[in-house]
């Protein structure tokens, strides 16, 4: 099966004056800077943000590349390319860069808190009811082993914009495991849904992310998932998030070992995710790839990216092409698919149809492929 990583990008063309886009005095090029003295495309730093790019170019038009999610966060006044990869820094582990502040624990007599800051005033904190050992650093994984027990480890993964808790069962638990995880938050709170799902909330109750359920995954991918029972129990001005995985699941001869708590919790403020035919239920918003195709046995997996598109309003656009990176597709060959519109709103009158098809009621028109991905030339987004 493809699997397909986060970062997607759009890339487009905009025939439009380039006072049309918000350019600001810090753009590397002027609206009175005559274009026709540019010999290569000129970034316009002072209208990009976390996901997107834009460039000038000498016959005036314009190009922009569109990610799914942030990409680059600025630095001192600088943009920085995203680089979750942890390292010790100080008294604290660290990834390199991130957006918001993500710090975790360096094992031993240190804090065992994972404290995430959104902003300067949002921020969540998720305490370790144990002490915690040295971690195993790569890349952007921490392993705290033995953390949850002998023989089960707990994974703290860094990511864009947020971070995920997983833990890792090595062996077959002597008895019914429950874990109990402290959070503290500052303008952040978590709050249970009706369905079992823990969203984070800021203090107006309002989502700033809401997590995947936690599942139990074996070892064998194509074994069936677990379910993994969350909650939020508040008391004297804190909260505690208890996760009960499936006991039946874990004593199970058939389940094969190790067996991860996948997303035990995650803050990760995105609507990308992929959606599994078997689980319907389990959205994977937060790993770092998304799945999309059909497995050998017959399940479908299907991958929702969501892109702003608010800076192309009332802009003409004459190319637009979808840059997906496949990494891997045993089931499926070398070819990734077909990418569709779903819910797009384009002059001509595009109404989604069916998950992965649209229409158009005049004149009828066939969805492009991944890599191919076109606008009509006369097409305006509205």
């Amino acid at each position: 099966m493809p699997t397909i990583p986060l970062q997607a990008a759009l890339v487009g063309l905009l025939m439009t004056p380039l006072t049309a886009l918000p350019v600001t005095t810090g753009a590397q090029a002027s609206p009175l800077t005559p274009i026709a003295a540019q010999r290569e495309p000129v970034e316009l730093l002072g209208a990009a943000s976390e996901t997107t790019r834009y460039w000038l170019h000498p016959d005036g038009h314009i190009t922009t590349e569109i990610w799914s999610r942030p990409v680059r966060v600025k630095k001192s006044n600088a943009w920085a390319w995203i680089d979750p990869s942890l390292s010790l820094q100080g008294s604290a582990i660290k990834p390199k860069v991130v957006k918001g502040e993500l710090t975790l624990p360096r094992g031993g007599d240190a804090s065992p808190s994972t404290t995430f800051a959104l902003t300067p005033d949002q921020s969540l904190a998720l305490s370790w009811p144990a002490k915690l050992p040295e971690p195993t650093l790569e890349g952007s994984r921490a392993t705290y082993t033995n953390a949850a027990g002998p023989g089960a480890d707990l994974v703290v993964t860094a990511l864009a914009a947020g971070f995920r808790y997983d833990l890792v069962l090595r062996e077959r638990p002597a008895k019914a495991p429950q874990f109990e995880i402290p959070v503290k938050g500052n303008g952040l709170k978590l709050r249970e849904t009706s369905g079992g799902r823990v969203r984070v909330t800021d203090g107006d109750d309002q989502n700033v992310a809401v997590p995947s359920k936690p599942w139990l995954e074996s070892s064998k991918a194509a074994q069936s998932r677990g379910a993994v029972e969350a909650a939020v129990v508040t008391s004297g001005g804190g909260q505690t998030l208890v996760l009960k995985p499936d006991q039946k699941y874990l004593v199970d001869p058939a389940t094969s070992y190790p067996v991860t708590i996948q997303s035990a919790f995650s803050i990760v403020p995105s609507a990308d995710a992929d959606v599994w035919s078997l689980l319907p239920d389990y959205p994977n918003g937060d790993g770092g790839t998304l799945k999309a195709g059909t497995e050998s046995d017959g399940s479908k997996s299907r991958a929702y990216l969501k892109f702003n598109t608010s800076p192309l309003i009332g802009q003409q656009i004459t190319n637009v092409t979808l840059s997906l990176l496949n990494i891997d597709g045993p089931s499926c060959g070398s070819a990734v698919g077909e990418a569709y519109r779903y819910g797009a709103s384009l002059a001509g009158g595009i109404r989604p149809q069916s998950p992965g098809r649209l229409s158009r009621p005049t004149p009828p028109r066939t969805p492009s492929p991944i890599g191919a991905a076109s606008v009509d030339p006369a097409a305006r987004l509205l």
